[in-house]
């Protein structure tokens, strides 16, 4: 499977022109890069970053005391997507390391080739985090993300600052439209999307990687 991702998005990224993010979405991979991927900081992606992110994705459901057998199949998801992102964003020169213009480069590219900012635009393998991540989050295991389990889950592994309660309360709310609908796998799947590929700042899908703005009231 990861030999036919690799193969038709390859060629889907190396057939587009590049043409440069807005300064929004911009903000958003690059606060994405450094807070999600650059695990320690120093300015790059390499497998140390990946070894620790993994780590604490184990940690992280230990300590929520998920079954390892029921989200196995879902962390060997985010596992391949780790992989997949090498393949692609480890390009000049591929040395090891993914660079921020590396990654950059990357959504510049996906951006320029999708259609819409529907979950359909997206590569079938930026498609394995939302669902590698989904499952680890909702540690309650009601198939719903709340206030709690977004705030605890990117504090614990991202790194953010201490989201607070209002601040986590917001997200929810922006992210389900003020309770219009629920936080499931298919709408967090659906803001992924969102937040990849819109342009507007005000979008329902802005908090679903991190809290974007959380250096702000």
């Amino acid at each position: 499977m990861l030999r036919i991702i690799s193969r038709l998005t390859q060629q889907s990224i190396s057939q587009i022109s590049i043409r440069p993010l807005s300064s929004y979405q911009l903000k958003k991979v690059s606060q994405e890069f450094d807070h999600v991927l650059d695990q320690n900081r120093d300015g790059f992606v390499d497998k140390d970053d990946i070894e620790v992110f993994k780590r604490k994705m184990r940690e992280y459901s230990v300590e929520m005391k998920l079954d390892p057998v029921k989200i196995t199949p879902y962390t060997k998801g985010y596992e391949d997507y780790w992989i997949l992102l090498y393949e692609f964003a480890d390009t000049s020169p591929k040395d090891g390391k993914i660079s921020r213009g590396e990654w950059i480069s990357l959504w510049d590219g996906i951006i320029k080739n999708s259609t819409d900012t529907s979950y359909n635009s997206l590569p079938q393998w930026v498609k394995l985090m939302p669902t590698g991540v989904f499952p680890v989050m909702d540690y309650n295991k009601d198939d719903i993300i709340d206030e709690l389990e977004y705030r605890r889950f990117w504090h614990f592994v991202a790194g953010y600052p201490f989201i607070s309660e209002p601040k986590g309360l917001k997200c929810i709310d922006v992210m389900t439209e003020n309770g219009k609908y629920k936080l499931d796998v298919r709408r967090f799947e659906q803001l992924y999307a969102d937040f990849y590929l819109s342009n507007d700042p005000d979008s329902p899908g802005r908090f679903v990687a991190g809290p974007i703005d959380y250096w702000s009231n």
